[in-house]
């Protein structure tokens, strides 16, 4: 009997497991690809896993969940952008340095607007003038030089 089982515990430690195998993962590859933030979605894509195997596999390479992880390395992402755009503007370029100066610095460009809308005059049949206002209203006819409303008087 000592024999079977000797040849039992032989043959489960040569016998092959059965199931898929499991995929490699490049971890540096997975790494930038959350840095420019990828969703969960585009890395199980680009790795070809399910989004389930990916949270699992982020699990047990990390021991954090998949957001977590990939959080952390967006933050990284996000700095390496800031310090890009800072360098660029550092380098003369003027746009950045606009863009930045907004941003960080609460700068505003100024913008002026001139309204210069002249009213519109009406001679009506009996002789008397009457001017449209800017919004050009029935309501807003006046007679010129007396302002007063026409709009209520019905005589039009």
């Amino acid at each position: 009997m000592s024999s079977k089982k000797t040849e039992k515990k032989a043959d489960t430690k040569s016998a092959k497991v059965m199931g898929r195998p499991v995929l490699k993962i490049d971890w540096d590859q997975f790494d930038k690809l959350a840095a420019i933030h990828c969703t969960k979605a585009e890395i199980a894509d680009f790795f070809d896993i399910s989004e389930a195997t990916l949270d699992r596999r982020v699990k047990e390479e990390y021991g954090i969940t998949f957001e977590a992880h990939r959080k952390r390395k967006a933050s990284a992402g996000r700095r390496s952008l800031r310090r890009k755009q800072y360098e660029a503007a550092m380098a003369g370029n003027t746009g950045m340095m606009v863009w930045l100066g907004k941003q960080w610095l609460g700068q505003a460009e100024k913008q002026e607007i001139e309204h210069n809308i002249q009213p519109t005059i009406i001679e009506r049949r009996d002789g008397r003038q009457i001017e449209l206002g800017a919004t050009a209203q029935v309501d807003n006819l006046k007679e010129v030089g007396e302002g007063r409303d026409e709009s209520n008087s019905g005589d039009r």
